[in-house]
């Protein structure tokens, strides 16, 4: 019985971390399209390129962040479908 629950759990965990991950590039892609709103809008204030300079870094900083989490998204996802496979399979073989 303990091999069966074993993996569940596992997949539990890794779905709520898939979540979370999925949750954190909701995030950052709304702050990535606020600052490109406020790059696109200080562009054309005259005075303002300090600010837009500094959005930009943001921006620069951000995509390197969403490029991360991304790639952890993708390999939580090959995860948790290894997982589930790896249930399908210990259910598959379970007699009652």
């Amino acid at each position: 019985m303990e091999g069966g629950t074993k993996p569940s759990w596992s997949r539990d965990g890794r779905k709520r971390e898939q979540q979370r991950t999925d949750e954190h590039v909701n995030e950052f892609s709304q702050d990535e399209n606020r600052l490109r709103n406020n790059i696109n809008t200080l562009r054309n204030v005259p005075g303002q390129e300090q600010k837009v300079g500094e959005y930009s870094e943001q921006l620069a900083a951000l995509g390197v962040r969403l490029v991360a989490l991304r790639d952890q998204q993708a390999q939580l996802r090959q995860q948790v479908d290894a997982l589930q496979r790896q249930l399908n399979d210990l259910v598959e073989t379970l007699e009652f």
